[in-house]
């Protein structure tokens, strides 16, 4: 707005220029256009100043010289409600055995013998994996037991 005689001051300072910014707009790895965007739409408002901030001291004398007008309530400590107690899970106790269990290439389970029986396990993978078959190997399997 030009400025003029017939302007007022309020007219001259509350009516603010409006600022551009520019902004890329980009698509992969190429700018397609810079494209305008007014400060409102970014976020920034010229319009509100900071405040001033006061001091912590100077807001704890305020409330001491009303508390001794008699102009505020004293706050009364109020009880902690008790805890409440949570119950504490019983461990579920799982009873695991362990044998010893013959595998195929993939994984698959082909027999299973108790644990002392190991080397019948392994005869078992050794005849499995005979003449060019595909191997077999022992490992240890733990099942639950149902009591």
């Amino acid at each position: 707005m030009p400025r003029s005689a017939s302007a007022s001051h309020s007219q001259l300072f509350n009516e603010r220029p409006i600022r551009y910014h520019c902004v890329r707009i980009r698509h992969g790895s190429s700018v397609l256009e810079w494209q305008p965007i007014r400060d409102k739409e970014l976020g920034f408002d010229r319009g509100q100043m900071a405040r001033k901030v006061k001091s912590r001291l100077a807001l704890r004398d305020e409330v001491d010289a009303a508390e001794r007008l008699g102009l505020t309530k004293k706050k009364t400590a109020k009880k902690a409600a008790p805890r409440k107690s949570r119950k504490k899970k019983a461990p579920s106790e799982v009873r695991v055995k362990l044998f010893w269990g013959v595998f195929s290439q993939s994984l698959k389970r082909i027999a299973l013998f108790e644990f002392n029986q190991k080397k019948q396990a392994e005869k078992k993978a050794t005849e499995l994996s005979k003449d060019g078959k595909s191997p077999h190997f022992v490992q240890k399997v733990k099942e639950v037991i149902d009591e």
